[in-house]
């Protein structure tokens, strides 16, 4: 059984005095306020026929947290379990238990769970909120997502 929550923090975890670590703790703060969305996740990992003995492995938080991190940083599987070993802001964010450090293909293979209607209902939710909370609208919102087939020529010094 996986736990859905660590919420048994240290006294250790902190955030750097970074704008990166302050971006990163301002995060974590609103996805403490939609606990709703780890129930979401928790559903692409619901399996009946898994044992409740052995190792504790990742939580659903920390796997969605693992994800956040990833595509905030657009960092590969390899760095990324770098990052959440030797940086202490990093497994902070995710909400890592002391001594808990997932490796490449722990991470490729928890956060690959997580399907995508489900990160598009957690979008959803979100902006639904911040729509209803008038921190904006969606006639100022503005995305490019035109995609245009094209060669990409290498970069040269002389271009």
């Amino acid at each position: 059984m996986r736990e859905t929550r660590n919420v048994q923090a240290t006294l250790f975890d902190h955030y750097a005095k970074h704008e990166f670590g302050r971006q990163l703790e301002k995060l974590s703060e609103l996805l403490d306020g939609y606990p709703q969305i780890l129930d979401l996740v928790a559903r692409d990992f619901d399996k009946a026929n898994v044992a409740s003995t052995g190792a504790c492995g990742l939580s659903i938080e920390s796997i969605l947290r693992c994800l956040v991190l990833k595509q905030t940083t657009q960092l590969s599987d390899h760095k990324l379990a770098f990052h959440l070993c030797d940086s202490p802001t990093y497994r902070t964010f995710a909400r890592l238990r002391a001594g808990q450090s997932p490796s490449k293909s722990a991470l490729q293979a928890t956060v690959r769970r997580i399907q995508p209607d489900t990160l598009s209902q957690i979008h959803r939710l979100l902006m639904s909120d911040w729509l209803a909370k008038d921190k904006g609208s969606l006639d100022a919102l503005c995305i490019d997502s035109t995609v245009v087939d094209s060669n990409i020529a290498p970069p040269l010094d002389s271009g």
